[in-house]
């Protein structure tokens, strides 16, 4: 850490069977286990060694995710939305998040703490979630059936969907739509890669950023159904239509990081 002016803390464990062998053959307390063990201790290792031995760091970017957020109160959800599940009134047997939703909070109160017992000047910022050429984030009937079957307790209305996605993908319909009975899809924003390396940028490069956190996503939210239409349309596949009870609205504000650090999202 020696002679570094900035770091931008990006690595984690993000546990993603469908596209990970190894994860594929751990069981869910192997996978817990390990998001707490790659992430926490990580996160704090990198925290200590630079303020330890990096007396000239002049940023520690710590990235954060807009998972803290859950379960969400509104959106477009602004940095004064409360983070982690302390928020829940009243908290409730059965209202849990994913270790990798905890690990983020718990990164947040390090750099947060390290910022004002030590002075390093670190920035928490919350991405959307952040893909790149050709990656198909939401949408995806594989995708989605494998968090179905992963449902340790399945109810008649997951096994009825769970038939439904199998029968649809043999018959090569690779992406699903979410709609309710009266037409309404999701609302969902991401983030470009190239949106997210100038968000942080702007954080390196401007001084307002110390010591606080920012959202950074596409410049506006997404309709579910256009994006599954459009994606259909480019990838050249068909898409089925599965009827659900309701549809969220996740999306973030990015006014904060636009008046404060000059971030300006140019991919949607």
């Amino acid at each position: 850490m020696e002679g570094v002016n900035a770091v931008v803390h990006l690595g984690a464990y993000f546990p993603q069977p469908r596209l990970d062998e190894v994860t594929r053959g751990r069981t869910q307390h192997e996978i817990d286990m390990m998001c707490f063990n790659v992430n926490v201790p990580g996160t704090f290792n990198m925290l200590e060694a630079t303020a330890r031995h990096c007396p000239g760091c002049e940023r520690f970017v710590f990235a954060s995710s807009d998972v803290v957020y859950e379960p969400r109160l509104y959106s477009p959800a602004d940095e004064e939305h409360p983070i982690g599940l302390r928020h829940t009134r009243p908290i409730r047997l059965g209202t849990y998040s994913g270790w990798y939703e905890t690990s983020k909070v718990v990164g947040e109160d390090m750099a947060v703490h390290y910022y004002t017992r030590f002075g390093l000047p670190t920035v928490r910022v919350r991405f959307a979630g952040v893909s790149g050429p050709w990656e198909l984030e939401l949408g995806s009937t594989e995708r989605m059936l494998d968090g179905l079957k992963a449902q340790s307790e399945k109810s008649k209305e997951v096994l009825e969907q769970t038939r439904f996605l199998e029968k649809s993908l043999a018959e090569g319909k690779t992406l699903v739509l979410q709609k309710t009975k009266d037409g309404r899809t999701a609302i969902r924003d991401s983030d470009y890669v190239l949106d997210a390396v100038h968000g942080v940028i702007c954080m390196l490069e401007s001084k307002n950023a110390i010591g606080q956190a920012f959202n950074v996503a596409s410049p506006g939210p997404y309709s579910m159904e256009d994006a599954v239409q459009y994606a259909a349309k480019v990838f050249g596949t068909d898409y089925a239509t599965l009827t659900v009870p309701e549809v969220g609205y996740r999306f973030l504000s990015t006014a904060k990081a636009r008046s404060m650090i000059g971030f300006r999202p140019e991919y949607d």
